[in-house]
């Protein structure tokens, strides 16, 4: 079939020990391809938690509140460097210190903080952008909330869809590093940034809001659709208390929601920018974008739009024939393409099965 030419192209890179190891263990992996539990993970990243003094917690929230309302100045220099800002108080003493995970529980919980990030990848200089995408990706780092407030925001994925595809080098190479990080932290992040089973909630009708279970049970579907007719579109996930009859809970479900994934706008699908910067010169880039479909390649939403827009050979065929300046480059691909190829060989089969008895 056409998968073992796909592998053939792992050969030349195997002259490297550590390139033949992960091989061997890809190979190993998909001898089961029945298997329900073949998901190949990559680096490991350690978490931290810890309880810091309230009065540095107010000092840190007080800070995180100025940056935040300076991504809307209008002097893009300002907004650049509220961004550069928030990435610092992300990375910390190190990605996974006590201080940087805190730091990133604050900032995702400040209020109009993803908003005003999506306003500076989407309309902001290259430095800004470049700034926004570097700090997206150390707040999702280890975050999952963050990661899905990240890709719920409106205008998210269309703003770094935008920068993958149009902006400078470096920029590019900070926004596939902020896909890369949101999708290993959050299964359903990763579904919803190529557009898996998603549902809009300000745009359904009747019937695919009857979809959505705990509306469903709660029979809040038709009072939903009502107060979208009467008072318009949902702007944020807190206007659903404002539906007659919400309760907390299911709001705090609907907000939750997997099957499907509700989202309030109509979003672009990242998987033409991820495949083209596989296919493309920018090795950093092209680096993180495997990374990124690698970790999507776990999740069984996202898995199955990457086997559908044949993944394999589209992207991570292309990234394993690139020339690279270096072994270390070389092996860095190597590993993510391979874990993210076991992945989807694992489970092709299975998928093709499920549809089967479907149809």
């Amino acid at each position: 079939g056409p998968i073992p030419p796909l592998l053939s192209l792992l050969v030349p890179a195997c002259q490297h020990r550590s390139a033949a190891l992960v091989l061997g263990r890809v190979l190993l992996l998909c001898e089961d391809r029945d298997s329900s539990r073949c998901h190949c993970r990559g680096d490991v990243m350690s978490m931290a938690t810890a309880e810091d003094g309230e009065a540095e917690r107010i000092t840190v929230r007080q800070a995180v509140q100025q940056h935040v309302v300076r991504l809307w100045d209008t002097d893009p220099t300002v907004a650049a460097r509220a961004a550069e800002s928030l990435f610092e108080l992300g990375v910390k003493g190190g990605y996974a210190s006590v201080v940087a995970t805190r730091n990133r529980q604050e900032i995702g919980m400040m209020e109009g903080v993803f908003p005003g990030f999506a306003h500076l990848v989407s309309h902001g200089t290259d430095e800004g952008q470049g700034w926004a995408c570097a700090a997206l990706a150390q707040i999702a780092f280890d975050n999952a909330n963050n990661c899905i407030a990240i890709v719920r925001t409106p205008g998210m994925l269309a703003g770094l869809r935008q920068v993958m595809e149009n902006s400078t080098r470096d920029s590019k190479a900070a926004a596939a590093l902020a896909v890369n990080n949101i999708s290993a932290f959050s299964e359903q992040a990763s579904a919803i940034i190529v557009q898996a089973e998603v549902l809009n909630l300000n745009e359904a009708d009747m019937e695919r809001l009857s979809l959505v279970g705990c509306l469903q049970e709660a029979g809040l579907a038709g009072a939903v659709w009502e107060h979208r007719q009467r008072h318009g579109p949902f702007l944020s996930w807190d206007a659903l208390h404002n539906v007659a009859g919400m309760t907390g809970r299911v709001a705090e479900r609907a907000a939750a929601s997997r099957h499907p994934n509700l989202v309030l706008s109509s979003e672009p699908s990242l998987l033409p920018a991820l495949q083209a910067l596989c296919r493309g010169e920018l090795t950093d880039a092209r680096t993180d974008a495997v990374g990124a479909l690698n970790h999507m390649s776990r999740s069984d939403q996202a898995r199955r739009l990457l086997l559908h827009h044949s993944i394999l050979h589209q992207a991570l065929g292309p990234a394993l024939s690139a020339e690279y300046e270096s072994a270390e480059e070389l092996a860095a691909i190597v590993a993510r393409a391979t874990m993210a190829i076991a992945n989807l060989m694992a489970h092709e089969g299975g998928e093709e099965e499920e549809e089967e008895e479907e149809a």
